[in-house]
């Protein structure tokens, strides 16, 4: 009866009674509530019990079709051991309902199963897991000649805003990422926007508005310092000095093959597979609010989300903000709003259609349809 109520969310692994509670070892989904899963196993294994056994349970619960008492148990488990776990649950006396006069079962005990406690401890996303990400799906699309070029520390609008200042700040940017002082000034990457690489004829359809493929992100290109005319030890750069540097281009966005004989391409890449959960957990965290979780379609309202989240994750602007967990947010709001809106115009035409065949549509619509043919007279 209990193994009967587990749900695609969560497993029932291993289960056992003892004389008046039951221990069940559950592997389940993290953003699901405990309360939610003792909740539904009692209330499903209540009324499957009352079934089998209505005739014996009338004698002690005359007044209230229950079963189970108000309180459980939960304990994860992580650094001990499975198989104990499990030899505990198994080595509980099994005892039918019938067997004692003066107790029936009345406690619950559930142990949650820890496969992956890295993965467990990940319920609420960071925006530094996000951004790392959504640079790692970004260079999907890139070409680079050496794949150390792929990481940046430095966005800038173009080479020549590179100067003392913005290599010391790219230097710091460099000793945050990695731990240690840059041994050259070529092991600084900046990432320049740009769209010189972008054919010309996508660059005019783009300007008529025409059905042409949109670029899933800004364009951009990786510069290196190869050499100045001075020195290229960063410690004696001086900002009142006047050095003229030369840059070389390591890396390319949207680009298929190497930089000299690839082309322009905006379909090779993809989504990295943390990002792609990460979309998901976002999703199913914000349709657990108290505002959302009511709704019907709430399933219509994630996938519409996470569709838009597909493709528009890549969008997000590093140069404007550090923060994409607010950006998903946004995107994820107007996605739901979008979808309730629209399942609201559905609706009110169904309701209208109904009143005009002189059916009853629903109720708010009813209300507000004779308000406003009151108002009208």
């Amino acid at each position: 009866m209990i193994r009967n109520a587990q749900t695609p969310d969560f497993r029932i692994e291993v289960m056992e009674s003892d004389i008046d509670h039951m221990h069940l070892l559950i592997d389940y989904d993290p953003i699901l509530s405990i309360s939610v899963i003792v909740r539904h196993l009692k209330q499903v294994s209540s009324t499957e019990i009352w079934k089998s056994h209505e005739k014996f349970l009338k004698i002690r619960f005359w007044k209230h079709r229950t079963f189970w008492t108000k309180g459980y148990f939960v304990s994860s488990f992580g650094n001990a051991s499975i198989d104990k776990i499990t030899k505990y649950i198994e080595e509980q006396i099994w005892q039918f309902i019938y067997t004692t006069k003066d107790r029936v079962f009345s406690r619950l005990t559930i142990i949650i199963k820890n496969k992956n406690r890295n993965e467990m401890s990940k319920i609420y996303v960071k925006n530094s897991d996000l951004l790392r990400e959504i640079h790692k799906s970004k260079s999907n699309y890139c070409s680079f000649i050496e794949q150390r070029y792929h990481e940046y520390h430095l966005i800038v609008s173009s080479l020549s805003k590179i100067d003392n200042e913005k290599i010391n700040i790219a230097q710091k940017n460099y000793i945050i990422k990695n731990g240690k002082e840059p041994e050259n000034i070529s092991d600084l990457v900046f990432r320049v926007i740009t769209y010189s690489h972008i054919p010309e004829n996508f660059l005019k359809s783009k300007k008529k508005n025409s059905n042409s493929i949109k670029l899933n992100f800004v364009p951009f290109k990786h510069y290196i310092i190869e050499r100045t005319s001075s020195s290229s030890v960063i410690g004696i750069l001086k900002e009142e000095s006047k050095i003229v540097f030369k840059f070389k281009e390591v890396g390319r966005s949207h680009w298929k093959g190497d930089l000299e004989t690839g082309c322009f391409s905006t379909d090779h890449g993809f989504l990295t597979n943390n990002l792609a959960l990460m979309i998901k957990k976002i999703v199913e965290n914000y349709g657990q609010k108290s505002n959302w979780r009511g709704y019907t379609w709430l399933e219509d309202m994630k996938s519409h989300a996470m569709l838009q989240l597909v493709e528009s994750a890549l969008k997000f602007d590093e140069t404007k903000s550090d923060n994409p967990f607010a950006y998903f947010t946004c995107i994820i709001a107007n996605a739901f709003r979008s979808t309730v809106n629209s399942e609201d115009k559905i609706a009110n035409i169904k309701s209208m259609k109904l009143i005009e065949k002189g059916f009853n549509g629903s109720f708010n619509f009813q209300i507000n349809y004779e308000n406003e043919n009151s108002d009208e007279n």
